[in-house]
């Protein structure tokens, strides 16, 4: 990745992540979105050349600016030491502090002075202004949005309350109603139960005046004197018997 930010340019750069479906399709043509990790600035450029295919590169960053290193202080891998054995240059990218060996060269020597040829300094804080900014807005907005979900929250905490005080109220109004009801309810049975009682003692003394009537009516009847009966009537009682009789015969 011999690139560099136009900015500043820092080779301190990373991926960036897509915004549209152009540069998700760009990335099909190494062409990707990157951003300064000194200045913060973001740009698209492509990340593979055909031409620098020849030279070596960070197996992580893909840079080919590239420094030596020796073996005094740093033990290669078994691969890495191999590779070495068989002929391979050691290589190292002092941008990922990465030590590795390849069989191609290097394209570009890096060395420190070419930092201070570059108006690095200023681009770095123009970025860390620009990102203080952004810091702060998202503070702010992350601020908001913290008020807003307590006023969410302490809204809905009152709609709760809300509705289990109007869910109180009704159970205790279907309580009274139903306690009403019961009360009513059981007035009516001590009604019907004194009705049906006056009705037993109506008919209780119905009973027992019919029955005193009846005995008054018995009495009178067993105290009134039979009359005595005139002889002609006997005697014409006794002709008729005879003659129905006779006519009988």
């Amino acid at each position: 990745m011999p690139i560099q930010c136009p900015n500043c340019g820092s080779r301190f750069l990373r991926e960036s992540k897509p915004r549209d479906a152009s540069e998700k399709f760009a990335r099909w043509r190494f062409i990707s979105p990157l951003r300064c990790l000194d200045c913060k600035t973001r740009f698209v450029s492509s990340t593979v050349n055909v031409s620098d295919m020849r030279f070596a590169h960070c197996p992580q960053c893909d840079r080919m600016d590239l420094n030596r290193w020796t073996g005094k202080n740093y033990d290669p891998p078994f691969w890495v030491g191999l590779w070495v054995k068989l002929g391979a240059k050691r290589w190292r990218c002092e941008y990922c502090r990465v030590n590795f060996a390849s069989f191609r060269n290097r394209k570009e020597v890096f060395t420190f002075k070419r930092w201070v040829n570059m108006k690095t300094v200023s681009a770095v804080a123009e970025g860390r202004a620009r990102m203080a900014v952004r810091e702060d807005k998202a503070e702010e907005q992350r601020e908001m949005d913290e008020a807003i979900a307590r006023l969410a929250a302490k809204a809905e905490a009152e709609a709760e309350a809300e509705a289990e005080a109007e869910a109180e109220l009704i159970a205790k109004g279907e309580a009274q109603v139903h306690a009403e009801a019961k009360a009513e309810a059981e007035k009516r049975a001590v009604a019907r139960a004194e009705a049906k009682a006056r009705a037993k003692a109506d008919a209780r003394g119905t009973a027992a005046e019919n029955e005193l009537k009846s005995a008054s009516e018995a009495t009178a009847v067993a105290e009134v004197p039979e009359t005595p009966k005139a002889p002609g009537a006997e005697r014409e009682h006794d002709a008729q018997r005879q003659h129905d009789d006779t006519a009988a015969l």
